[in-house]
Order: C-alpha cells, then structure tokens, then sequence
C-alpha cells in the first residue's frame, strides 16, 4: 500500500491512504509518508484525505503530520483543507501550547493561524489575581469562526435529522462532478462509508466504496429539506452499493447490518428522521428475482423499522429512470417486460406500506449510452422530488394524528 502512495494517478493515492488507516491510526511508517505528502504532493483530494487522518491520531503524534499540511501556501485560500487541518488539531491545541504555537510560526495558511490563536487566547488558564474580577465581553463572531460552527452537531437530538442513504449506482452517485461539489454542504454532515465512526462536513462523494461513487442526489436532497429548517442539521449515512441487487441489502447481509450499526450510532445524537431508496436496476435480469421484488422490498422494510424501533419510519423510494431499457444492454422485450414490473412495484409501494413515498424520475436524462445512470442535473432534479416527497409523508402523518385526536 505504502507503494501505491507513489502513483501517478490521485485517486489511487487517495485509496491508499484510505486503506491505510483502515484500522485505526496509521503505522510509522505510514505516518512518516503522509508527511512526505503533505510536504510535496499538489493534489487537492490527497491534501483532504491526509487532513482527515489527523483525526486518528492520538494528539501528541497529530503535530507533524499538521505542521506539514500547513507549510504549503497552495491551498491557503481553500474553502475546505483549512477548516479539515482545524478539525484533526483543535482538541489537542489546549493540552500541549507549546506544540500549538510551534504550529503558528510555520503555518503559511491564515485561517488555520487565526483558529489556532483564537484558541489558545480563549483557553489561556490565566489567573485572576485576588481581589480583582473582570467583565466578560461577548466574543464578535468573525465569519471563519462561523464557517468553524457550520457542522457542529445540535446539542438537541430534535436538531440533528439523520437519513439513511440505500440502494445501489444511483444512489451512490455516478455523475460527473464539478470542483465545487468538492465543498462541504454547510449544516450538512456524513458518516463514512468505513473506518472509525465520526461526523464529518459532506461533500461529493458520499460514498467512496467503489470509484464510480460520485455525484449523487443526497446533498441535493439535503439542501432542499434544510431551507425551511434554519435549525437544524442533517447528518447522512452512505451504505449504497453500485450493482447490488436487492438479496445483497437485505437483513442477514453485511450493507444492511452496517446500516443498521451505523443508525443506532446516529440515534444517541440525533433522530432517525427517514430511508432514502433507490434501487432495482440489478433486480430486473433475472425473471426469479424481479418476481419476489416486492415481497423483498416490504420485508426490508419492516425490518428496519423494528430494528431501528420505528414503525412509522418514512421509506422514499425513487423510480427506476425512465430511459432504463432504451440502452441496447437492457432492451430486449423480456428484460423491459421486467423493468416495468420493478418500477410498478416502487410505485404502488405508497398504496401499500404506510409511510413510505414514490419519486418519479421523469424529465431526466443520462449522461452517456448505458443508459442506467442519471447525470448531475438529474440528480439535482432528484434530491429536490425526495425532499418534496418527505415534506408530503410528514404532512399526511401530521393530518392523521390530528384526525386521530379528534
């Protein structure tokens, strides 16, 4: 893995790195490369994803690898690598100063110099002498502070709405993405998809299991549902996986127990507020597994809800796109004859299971012949229908228990 870290290619760095904090912290020998990266390697992505090891350090081993990430002047005005150094280094800044203030002196990216200061200046431990009291002044909020406070997890489990993301390619994501879809969502944060369980600012991609996960609907989602909560924060779950049919998600298998593992993790801070689905297109080549789709689906569903102790849990679900059987792959009448089937079985789902909502996947487009996928201004035109479909089961809910109470 240490090799691979020399590629010329950036993602294969970046999924070396991963890889090699697989486990936790990372060896010393990793250790003593990431730094060499930091120092040397231009690419943004590898610049993030060493920022994010620092995190797995203990502190006192978090220094180097920090004051590595910070001498290159590259990435100074990024919106995003200073804010990540930030994350990896602002718990251990109080308990050694004297490494905080080395820290200073060779940083050569402002934002991080000013976080760093504002911290050692807010936890001094100064002394009052006897006798002599002083009057608090309320901080000013200067807007790196307020960049800092833009994925703090609500102290209010009712402020923290968590959303499962499942399915397969094109709920992962499989656009094109653009560098702003490298930014993190401000208000909007995500668990990753592996190593040790922590929020982390969410930004494209979500999932990173197979390098086809890119842009997806999710933040498009999450934009939408955030605009009338000012509030709130939404925090994602990733556990899509591309080409999974659905034997591969139900209860009994890895992704689902994954999950479910990482729900309850989310449970002791936030609220499980809904499933986002999106999901067939695996289902439709065989004739067996299309006919039992919708028996899987519901007890899918029913199974969730009683492992995450929620019977009234919202499950949206998206419909295959309309183009899907239009690519020569997937156009034989048998297999279209099967792809209709799935879609009626996402769409009746409503009229079945309580709680649950239909996407429809009209006026979109795919960016190349397969004809499977959804390209980025679909995705976008997605989220925003989950959103709208999430607001309209919410609704329904709200009149039946208001009826209920009449």
């Amino acid at each position: 893995l240490l090799e691979q870290t020399h590629d010329p290619r950036e993602h294969i760095r970046v999924w070396a790195i991963k890889l090699l904090n697989d486990s936790g912290a990372p060896s010393k020998g990793a250790l003593k490369r990431f730094v060499k990266m930091a120092q040397t390697d231009t690419a943004g992505l590898v610049q993030l994803e060493l920022a994010s090891t620092l995190q797995r350090l203990p502190h006192a081993r978090r220094w180097e690898l920090a004051a590595a990430l910070v001498s290159q002047t590259t990435f100074a005005n990024d919106p995003v690598l200073p804010l990540m150094v930030w994350y990896g280094i602002n718990t251990a800044v109080p308990e050694n100063r004297t490494e905080a203030l080395k820290l200073i002196a060779k940083c050569k990216i402002p934002k991080v110099r000013q976080f760093i200061a504002r911290r050692l200046t807010g936890d001094s431990g100064e002394k009052k002498k006897a006798g002599q009291s002083r009057k608090a002044r309320p901080a000013k909020k200067s807007p790196a502070s307020f960049d800092a406070d833009a994925w703090k997890i609500p102290s209010a489990k009712e402020n923290f709405h968590v959303f499962l993301l499942m399915g397969q390619s094109n709920m992962s994501g499989f656009a094109m993405m653009l560098r702003e879809d490298k930014r993190p969502v401000a208000r909007v944060v995500k668990l990753p998809t592996k190593g040790k369980l922590r929020w982390y600012p969410a930004a494209h991609p979500l999932h990173n299991r197979l390098k086809s996960d890119r842009f997806g609907l999710a933040l498009p989602f999450a934009k939408e549902y955030l605009k009338d909560k000012p509030d709130v924060v939404v925090g994602l779950i990733p556990v899509a996986w591309g080409g999974a049919g659905i034997d591969k998600l139900k209860k009994g298998t890895p992704t689902y127990e994954d999950a479910i593992k990482k729900a309850q993790f989310a449970m002791a801070q936030g609220t499980i507020k809904g499933v986002l689905w999106h999901q067939g297109e695996t289902d439709t080549v065989q004739q067996a597994n299309t006919d039992s789709y919708a028996q899987k689906l519901a007890q899918l569903i029913a199974d969730i809800r009683a492992d995450l102790k929620d019977d009234k849990l919202a499950f949206i679900v998206g419909n295959l796109a309309e183009f899907y059987g239009t690519g020569k792959d997937h156009r034989s009448p048998d297999r279209v004859k099967r792809i209709n089937h799935v879609r009626s079985v996402l769409r009746a789902l409503p009229n079945k299971v309580t709680n649950t909502g239909f996407v429809e996947s009209s006026d979109c487009s795919s960016p190349d012949h397969h004809k499977v996928h959804f390209d980025r201004k679909s995705y976008i035109i997605l989220g925003t229908r989950y959103a709208t479909v999430y607001a309209d089961i919410l609704d329904k809910a709200n009149k039946a228990i208001d009826k209920d109470k009449k």
